[in-house]
């Protein structure tokens, strides 16, 4: 299959989206048999996940033609907007994302979508639970602060959470759910880790895409006082080398110990854990990029004390700054 192909088959009508076309009132039979909750004085429909299989993964096009009531998934959702727009309910308000934007709906989050027009094609990338968090663990690794906070969050089975991204049609991203749609229905060798890899490069750009301008994006989370903690976070982030709970205090209006304790029940880690962990992060590359005195590189990140430098990085890396230095640099070369 090639691209040519596959634009054709996402635009063709199904017998589905037919009927639908001639019963504009009409449901999916599938509401009949499927049992509903009252949540928040609304009737929604529960959904238990499909049987997946050894694929972990499950790609369709959502029908076009009709309207989704208020619903309920026990799976993780990727909705892709691969032409015209769609349009949620979530949390009582109308959400409309357009061509390239990406929602990512965590399990039990309840929403509703309006009818799909025939230019408006959405792709469903439905993912088991133990594949995603494989996922979120991979990104982890070299994630800043708000984007380990995003992972987090979407990594909470506490809590329905949602991201929607409005990419604006980047090609990157463009490419890249395009070359996943072609794999997963090209049937090729290697097709379950090369699904893998790209559904891991995917969340990685838009993980990138989100730290650039995370005003841009809707974050739908439920957390008490969460519309200051990405703030917070990136003021952290961005001012990692000289800032104090005290200066937190100043700016967002809140006792020092309620910051403190504010940070710690966000983010799982105390105010001098987050600090200390990008600090070590902003040492790590440059031990590995740049050619600095390990004692210029200790006074830039915005510590004093080497030998508390030195104890956190080889707590948190394994080996001395001199020998990560001398492992990486020299692999660098290769």
């Amino acid at each position: 299959m090639n691209e040519v192909e596959l634009d054709n088959m996402l635009r063709s009508i199904s017998d589905r989206e037919a009927y639908y076309l001639e019963h504009p009132d009409h449901f999916s039979p599938i509401y009949e048999h499927t049992p509903t909750l009252q949540i928040d004085g609304k009737e929604v429909f529960v959904f238990e996940p499909p049987d997946l299989g050894l694929r972990e993964v499950s790609i369709r096009r959502d029908s076009r033609f009709t309207f989704v009531p208020f619903s309920r998934f026990s799976t993780i959702n990727i909705n892709y907007i691969y032409d015209g727009s769609c349009t949620y309910v979530l949390d009582d308000q109308f959400i409309t994302l357009h061509k390239g934007d990406l929602a990512i709906f965590d399990v039990n989050v309840v929403r509703s979508k309006m009818k799909l027009s025939a230019s408006d094609i959405v792709i469903n990338i439905t993912l088991a639970d133990s594949f995603y968090q494989q996922l979120l663990q991979n990104l982890s690794e070299d994630a800043d602060i708000v984007t380990s906070y995003l992972l987090q969050l979407l990594g909470d089975k506490k809590h329905a959470h949602s991201l929607l991204l409005r990419n604006h049609d980047d090609p990157a991203i463009r490419y890249t759910c395009i070359q996943l749609l072609l794999e997963y229905y090209g049937h090729q060798t290697y097709q379950k880790k090369m699904i893998g890899n790209l559904l891991e490069i995917l969340l990685m750009q838009e993980m990138r895409i989100f730290n650039a301008q995370p005003e841009l994006h809707t974050v739908q989370y439920r957390a008490k006082n969460s519309g200051v903690t990405f703030e917070l976070l990136h003021y952290i982030e961005k001012h990692y080398q000289t800032c104090t709970i005290q200066e937190l205090s100043n700016l967002f209006g809140y006792h020092p110990k309620y910051i403190s304790a504010f940070i710690h029940q966000s983010f799982g880690q105390s105010f001098k854990d987050i600090q200390t962990n990008e600090r070590l992060k902003h040492a790590k590359y440059e031990l590995q990029y740049s050619s600095k005195p390990i004692s210029v590189i200790i006074h830039e990140i915005g510590l004093q004390n080497q030998t508390f430098f030195f104890k956190k990085f080889q707590e948190r890396f394994g080996m001395s700054p001199s020998a990560y230095r001398k492992a990486t640099q020299s692999a660098y070369k290769k």
